[in-house]
């Protein structure tokens, strides 16, 4: 009874964040498109809903087992040794959200500390940006509650859904793009790291290892790359915390779409604070 309305209430509440976000986004569009006029705090926070929904939705992934996943290499193994290889990609899963909790913290409190609000509305950053903490506190306490079925021998592995067909849609379209950037003229690899060759190999060598031990592979993608940077670059976890919400906030398409046919995007600064 407890299990079904604590699902209930998690179910909701991203229900909710998600259809804030999509009203918010149609709002801003209609008022932008229809009247000239916007709301000057509408992109921020619907940035900041999206970064919820992901970090919360990701631990209620693990628990609803719809996370992409490798397991053809280990459902073919002993059911003894497919626990022990998920027990150890538990453990790996476990460290990278307790890495990345750490530093989230850190950087938490230091935004407290100085007392930075938001660019467009009077709330202090550090209490919508905890959505850090508690993201990968959640996402512990998922993998412990999974790890404790697989010890009881409920269950021999992770849960995954199949989702080839549309990881490869994807794969497709993120090819097109590089080939229409190429086209154009432009260096699909300018925006990206320049590494020595040293991190990006220690980077797939660390992602294809966890992906065939049967991790998730958007935890296995966090993991490698959290190992990477600590190992090849001076970067702090709390600046790693940082990176990842940013790269989680940006996962609105819509507001491509605003500022690409916006009537309002070839005015001057003037306008835009008018508006």
């Amino acid at each position: 009874m407890v299990r079904k309305v604590v699902t209930e209430l998690e179910e909701t509440f991203l229900s909710l964040l998600l259809v804030s976000m999509t009203l918010l986004v149609f709002a801003e569009v209609v008022m932008r498109f229809g009247f000239n006029a916007g709301i000057h705090w509408a992109q921020e926070v619907t940035l900041l809903i999206a970064a919820w929904f992901v970090l919360y939705g990701a631990s209620y992934g693990i628990k609803a087992g719809v996370h992409i996943g490798v397991d053809v290499f280990v459902k073919l193994l002993p059911n003894k040794i497919h626990r022990a290889l998920t027990i150890i990609a538990l453990g790996l899963c476990l460290t990278y959200a307790g890495l990345l909790l750490y530093g989230s913290w850190v950087y938490l409190s230091k935004m407290k500390m100085i007392g930075i609000e938001l660019e467009d509305l009077p709330i202090p950053k550090w209490t919508v940006m905890s959505i850090l903490v508690i993201g990968f506190v959640m996402l512990i306490v998922r993998l412990l509650q999974l790890g404790f079925r697989i010890i009881k021998g409920e269950i021999n592995g992770f849960h995954f859904t199949d989702e080839a067909e549309e990881s490869m849609e994807i794969a497709k379209e993120l090819q097109a793009e590089e080939s229409q950037r190429a086209s154009d003229g432009q260096d699909p690899q300018q925006d990206q790291h320049k590494g020595t060759g040293h991190d990006h190999c220690c980077t797939f060598i660390l992602l294809f290892g966890c992906i065939f031990i049967g991790m998730p592979i958007a935890i296995a993608l966090g993991l490698s790359s959290v190992a990477t940077i600590l190992l090849f670059s001076n970067d702090s976890l709390a600046s790693v915390a940082l990176k990842f919400l940013r790269q989680h906030q940006s996962i609105t398409p819509c507001w491509r779409f605003r500022f690409s046919f916006c009537p309002l995007r070839s005015c001057p600064p003037v306008v835009w604070q008018s508006v």
